[in-house]
This record gives C-alpha cells, structure tokens and sequence, in this order.
C-alpha cells in the first residue's frame, strides 16, 4: 500500500482474506501501517462442517499436512468457487495468528455467524467466522 509505515490508527478487513491467495502478505501490509489496533473478521475453516471433519482439519493443520490435503482437494487449483461466494481459498483467521501475535500486545478473538457450543476449542472449533481484534504492544 502506498502508506507511510503507521500511517493509521486502525486497520480493518472484513470478509476478504479467504478470497486471496496468500493472506499472509495482505496481513503484513495491515501491521506495517496499523499504528494501534488491526481488526480481522474473515473465515474459520476449522468451525465449518460436521464435528468430525473441524477435529480432522485441525489435526491435518497441526501435522503439517493440511496444504498437501488442500491441494488434492482442489485438483491443483488451490481454490473453490460457489455460486454465492466466488473464488474462495481455504481459510482460517487463526492461519495468520502468530504474524499478528508478534505485533500484537493484546488479542481479542469472538465467535462469528453459526455458532455451536459443544466444543472446549471455542471459537477456534465452533465458529464458521472469527472477529480478531489486535491492539498493538506498547500502544495503550
């Protein structure tokens, strides 16, 4: 982006990391000019689905395995497409946490859209969406 580093107070994204293909770089660019606080609200892969497939993705994340098994899964795309979504990349608010935790002094994570209560992972297993809310170390 052309901002000075710092250049906001805040930066928000709501709905447009699982629609590109490395969030990781658009995430980099929220914390180079957030001066205080970076908020998030996008897709939790892990919360959609039966209960057994959200532990599957999870368990296939944690190994290291989870891009091998999205590549098989789209047949080499690296993306879906759906008539009410477009072009969506698998996505998870929690794919980008430990970039933002380095950053981030203080985050703030709130179960979004359908909500099941079954889990001891909540939000992380229970929620198709995911409100992150970063404030920065230092920052008040």
């Amino acid at each position: 982006m052309p901002f000075p580093n710092e250049s906001f107070d805040a930066v928000c994204e709501f709905g447009i990391l699982h629609h590109v293909p490395d969030p990781a770089l658009v995430v980099a660019e929220m914390l180079r000019v957030a001066k205080r606080v970076v908020v998030i609200a996008d897709a939790n892969r892990f919360g959609q689905g039966p209960n057994a497939i959200r532990v599957l993705k999870l368990v296939l994340h944690k190994l290291r395995l989870w891009n091998a098994y999205d590549y098989l899964r789209t047949r080499g795309k690296g993306y879906q497409v759906s008539a009410g979504d477009g072009i969506f990349y698998s996505y998870s608010v929690y794919d980008n946490y430990g970039q933002i935790r380095r950053w981030a002094g203080h985050i703030h994570l709130f179960a979004t859209g359908d909500t099941r209560h079954w889990s001891w992972f909540h939000p992380l297993l229970n929620s198709r969406g995911v409100l992150l809310i970063a404030v920065r170390k230092g920052r008040g």
